[in-house]
């Protein structure tokens, strides 16, 4: 009896230890952390009654969509092509290139920019009129300057990204066939923002002046938030922009892409859609 027991305390023994040891072991091993899947935005239901035809507002670093409404439509963009033209220039062409300014260039509606023929510019230098006070009359020069491989660029550029609803046929946006969508415009921004970011620091400023002139912006958008984007208006897009704002959370700030489409009061919508984060979105 005495044998029995010994043994069974001696297997007791054992398996006490085994135990212990698989324990430590399995104490000491990685744990495997199953990630939950918290959005970073609480936002609240119902849209914004705005009277724009398409609008959005995205998180540039994610990408997530905040809110959006006909975000998949095509539809005609205005001058917001403008920051595309910009983007092509600074990324596949010698900006410190110079051409004078003919009177071919200056054929283009509007007389923003206020250049005159004769006038000496490097490419890099109607940058500015181009994105500040949506000149046109910069667009058909570089249109010019590039032999039409700008616009090109733009379209090869679209299609580089997937943007499927967008095509460009001049480098102006003064044709209603430039057409983009509300999510193609923002994955747009996030490449520019990433790519070629002097388009945004230049589109941002509120004046600069030039080796022959100064240029004032005139985004009716324009605020203290502002990060960067372009605003536009013909019959055919009516009112438009894709703009970048810096917005205030309590747990921090973020940068939200705005993208406007066919809006009657571009200054009111936006105002709509910032107010609408402000007190119906939370970020965490």
């Amino acid at each position: 009896m005495i044998l029995i027991y010994k043994n069974h305390w001696l297997i007791l023994s054992v398996l006490l230890l085994t135990i212990i040891l698989t324990y430590h072991e399995a104490d000491s091993s990685p744990v495997l952390e199953i990630p939950l899947n918290i959005p970073q935005y609480q936002i609240a239901e119902g849209l914004p009654v705005l009277s724009a035809k398409a609008f959005g507002i995205y998180d540039l670093e994610s990408g997530e969509m905040l809110v959006s409404y006909n975000a998949d439509a095509t539809l005609p963009i205005a001058s917001v092509t403008k920051i595309v033209t910009a983007a092509v220039l600074i990324s596949k062409y010698d900006l410190e290139e110079t051409k004078k300014v003919l009177s071919s260039d200056l054929l283009a509606e509007g007389r923003a920019g206020n250049l005159q023929v004769g006038d000496e510019y490097s490419l890099r230098d109607l940058i500015f009129p181009l994105l500040l006070e949506s000149s046109n009359d910069a667009a058909e020069f570089y249109y010019r300057a590039t032999d039409g491989s700008v616009v090109s660029e733009m379209n090869n550029l679209a299609s580089k990204l997937q943007l499927t609803k967008t095509k460009f046929v001049d480098g102006s946006g003064l044709s209603g066939s430039n057409t983009s969508s509300i999510v193609d415009l923002q994955n747009l921004m996030r490449y520019v923002h990433q790519e070629t970011p002097f388009v945004l620091d230049v589109s941002r400023l509120r004046n600069y002046i030039g080796p022959n002139k100064a240029w004032t912006n005139n985004s009716p958008i324009w605020h203290q938030d502002y990060r960067g984007g372009k605003h536009g208006y013909t019959i055919a897009a009516n009112r438009t922009a894709l703009a970048l704002f810096s917005e205030k959370f309590a747990a921090g700030e973020r940068q939200l892409i705005y993208v406007l489409l066919g809006s009657d009061n571009l200054a009111v919508d936006m105002d709509k859609l910032r107010s609408f984060v402000k007190t119906r979105v939370t970020f965490k």
